[in-house]
């Protein structure tokens, strides 16, 4: 299977989508929490948490995160990824990513940049920015992960 179907897979995958399982380690451990991303045309991934919250803190003292995605419902094939590589706290307002999470999330899309955090004080944009990425698709592959 050529390097392009497996991207092509790969970002259906991203796009179909909404939670990933985000695991980060602190002194506490390992720590595991879903969030809502969206991603950029690089297959960089993004989302706001609150900053004060245990993956929040551990991303800035531990850069190394792992993740997964699933997509799959039941009766249908099984496809995910997982994922390992660097997440990092953002600064500022990222307006093109914003629309995206507001679309994710069937809203209308903002106007103007830092709608998302109206409501939503002592929160940031958290980017992470995949090293390697394992693919599962089982229709595509049986157990053979990509």
């Amino acid at each position: 299977m050529s390097g392009t179907k497996i991207e092509n897979l790969v970002r259906a995958i991203i796009e179909k989508g909404y939670v990933m399982s985000l695991a980060t380690l602190d002194d506490g451990g390992l720590w595991i929490s879903d969030v809502m991303y969206v991603a950029d045309d690089n297959l960089v991934l993004y989302w706001i948490s609150e900053v004060a919250v245990r993956h929040s803190k551990a991303i800035h003292t531990n850069p190394g995160v792992a993740a997964s995605i699933t997509t799959n419902q039941k009766g249908e094939p099984s496809e995910g990824l997982q994922l390992t590589g660097i997440a990092e706290k953002i600064e500022g307002n990222l307006f093109e990513i914003e629309k995206k999470l507001f679309i994710k999330k069937s809203k209308p899309q903002p106007t103007v940049p830092g709608v998302v955090f109206e409501s939503k004080r002592g929160y940031s944009w958290y980017k992470f920015t995949p090293k390697k990425i394992r693919l599962n698709c089982h229709r595509e592959f049986g157990y053979v992960k990509q």
